[in-house]
């Protein structure tokens, strides 16, 4: 992430360069829908290891997510579009939760990219067959043009697993 160009975009925009805050707001916007926020849990993996920005290392760093949490909070601010409120408190949320801050105890620095020796992510990613184990018939066709989930999933090593984001509007899926 380039954390400062953007908080130098935001700067600006504060000051009155309409053009800065549309550079700054569109970047954050488009990170919030991709591979690497964390749709489910919250927070932002380390980078992405595609082209796309959309399969990540998934690894979540609290160094990163403490500045992308005040670019949320700052683009919020200038904006009043709720979507960054929302990603702001959710990352938030996930710190709490995940490195500990709400236990009273300290802060890890860092959640593992995975959850055991062979996982390599699997657990941030879905298969199309653990979706429907989860959803009802109604929920499943609107998780899957919201997601993006099909059968053959998005890692190239790991065939059928989903990595969860958003490439729709919700109205675009309203729509369907």
């Amino acid at each position: 992430f380039q954390c400062e160009a953007l908080r130098l975009m935001l700067a600006r925009a504060f000051c009155g360069d309409a053009a800065a805050g549309e550079i700054a707001t569109h970047s954050l916007a488009s990170m919030a829908r991709g591979g690497v926020y964390d749709q489910l849990a919250g927070g932002f993996h380390r980078y992405s290891v595609d082209e796309r920005w959309h399969v990540p290392h998934f690894e979540k760093m609290a160094y990163d997510n403490a500045a992308l949490l005040g670019l949320y909070a700052d683009a919020f601010a200038l904006t009043g579009e709720q979507s960054f409120a929302r990603i702001a408190g959710e990352i938030r949320t996930w710190a709490d939760e995940v490195l500990g801050g709400a236990a009273g105890r300290g802060f890890a620095a860092s959640q593992d990219a995975d959850v055991g020796l062979r996982d390599d992510g699997d657990y941030f990613t879905w298969t199309l067959d653990e979706a429907r184990a989860v959803l009802d018939g109604r929920q499943l066709p609107l998780a899957v043009e919201w997601f993006a989930l099909d059968e053959s999933g998005d890692m190239h090593d790991r065939p059928g697993r989903n990595v969860l984001h958003t490439p729709k509007t919700p109205e675009q899926v309203a729509a369907l």
